[in-house]
């Protein structure tokens, strides 16, 4: 064997041969942003970026570059012999249009958490390819989300009512002046009631003799119309367990308040009264109603928050501790929510009272939570003695926002006052943790703007509860 073979092969001729191939490659180095996107070279799939490719045959080349939701980048690259050659390419998110059908109707669209505006049969949205959140606010069918990729070009989503409402016929063996189901009052059975959110809802209906009232539970089913037949043996003693179980689940209680007739405005022994509490008028509250035992709770708002997708305002104490930071608005959709509203000026000073013709059911300190005794804080709801009716802190630890608009008293009798059509300013009744004991009192009032939202106001609902 001569110097220089192996077996047979000329070892020089194999290193010459090795040299004129590396004076004729070069070195690629492909990167993307963002990276991880495929490198072809020549049609072959070479890789991930940050590629580096070596022995790259001089000439031309082609490289394509591509990622998922973004746009493919196709460049043509030449390879000097002995050299490397960087290509570094910045890639462009695909442009998508989402098509959204729907026949829910009345509703808000938010994507990806932004509010686009009212819903609509059809709309045509142009996004980036990616992921996004699609989110329908709907007033019966509360919060609906869907989660979908858009990859570019078209989609189209659904949102049938079907998925998402039900139906419900009522219908009775009891004579029935009318029915309540999930706050909604309806005529008087039989009869079906439209657009109800899927689960659990209480049904009740007042007996025509006026000798009570009938409840039941029904599970509505989405995309169905579910029958149901109050009977006798479905009275309940007290129309307020109507709202019980719906209340349980929310995580609040509610106390039963009789119709009856008071003096709204200053009291007899007020001598701290302002001037837009009088004059001293007249007012019947006509129909029962029930209201919050308490004032609605951090506990309670994280629970609407968490069902409806809501955000929970900042600046809250623990669960027991009436929420805070919340508007006029906020409080108005919980109240929905919840099968209810925000009650009036005149529900509100009624109930305060207790039955009262005085500015306070109690000395201060046993009754509320004021600058004198809170430490600076609100408290846990409860905790002070509660009035005539059983209505805890409806003085002290929080203002509590009502339903009327702000504006002065007429001087007539009225029933069932609503207050003014329109205003600057909502009504806030009760004082607070942070505030004088001259607020701690039945008729005295104070305003704020519709969207202000403090740390010494909250609110609490009422409900009615004969249809």
């Amino acid at each position: 064997m001569r110097a220089g073979e192996v077996a047979g092969v000329n070892l020089s001729l194999v290193a010459s041969a090795r040299r004129g191939e590396e004076e004729n490659t070069g070195i690629l180095f492909v990167d993307s942003e963002p990276r991880e996107a495929q490198v072809h070279l020549d049609g072959a799939l070479a890789g991930q970026t940050p590629l580096t490719l070596e022995s790259v045959p001089a000439g031309p080349h082609k490289i394509r570059v591509s990622r998922r939701f973004f746009e493919t980048v196709d460049v043509t690259e030449t390879i000097q012999p002995r050299r490397a050659t960087r290509r570094e390419l910045k890639l462009s998110l695909r442009v998508a249009v989402l098509v959204l059908n729907t026949d829910l109707g009345a509703g808000e669209l938010l994507v990806n958490g932004m509010p686009i505006g009212k819903l609509q049969a059809t709309q045509k949205i142009p996004l980036l390819a990616g992921a996004h959140r699609i989110q329908i606010r709907h007033p019966d069918a509360g919060t609906i989300t869907r989660e979908l990729e858009l990859d570019g070009g078209p989609q189209t989503i659904e949102f049938p009512r079907s998925l998402y409402l039900g139906h419900l016929t009522v219908l009775s063996d009891v004579p029935l002046s009318g029915v309540t189901v999930y706050g909604r009052k309806a005529q008087a059975p039989p009869i079906t009631v439209e657009n109800l959110p899927g689960g659990e809802v209480l049904v009740a209906g007042s007996r025509s003799d006026g000798k009570g009232v009938l409840a039941r539970k029904v599970n509505i089913r989405s995309g169905e119309t579910v029958v149901v037949r109050l009977q006798a043996s479905d009275e309940v003693a007290d129309p307020a367990v109507f709202h019980s179980a719906r209340l349980g689940e929310i995580g609040l209680e509610a106390v039963r308040i009789p119709a009856g007739r008071f003096q709204m405005g200053c009291s007899p022994d007020d001598k701290e009264c302002e001037g837009d509490e009088k004059p001293v008028r007249t007012v019947t509250i006509s129909k029962p109603l029930t209201l919050g035992k308490t004032e609605v709770t951090v506990a309670a708002y994280r629970r609407y928050a968490t069902k409806t997708g809501g955000q929970m305002p900042s600046g809250q104490g623990p669960d027991d501790h009436p929420v805070v930071n919340v508007s006029w608005e906020d409080a108005s959709k919980f109240c929905a929510w919840a099968g209810g509203r925000l009650p009036t000026e005149a529900e509100w000073e009624y109930a305060a009272g207790g039955g009262r013709a005085a500015s306070r059911y109690g000395p201060p300190d046993e009754i509320a939570w004021y600058d004198a005794n809170s430490g600076g804080k609100t408290h846990p709801v409860g905790l002070k003695k509660p009035n005539a009716y059983g209505l805890y802190d409806m003085l002290g630890n929080v203002w509590e926002w009502v339903a009327d608009w702000y504006g002065p008293y007429a001087p007539q009798a009225v029933t069932d006052p609503t207050g003014p059509t329109q205003g600057e300013n909502r009504v806030v009744r009760g004082g607070s943790w942070d505030y004088v004991s001259g607020g701690l009192r039945a008729s005295g009032r104070f305003r704020d703007q519709p969207g202000d939202r403090y740390g010494d106001r909250g609110f609490r609902c009422s409900w009615e509860i004969i249809p």
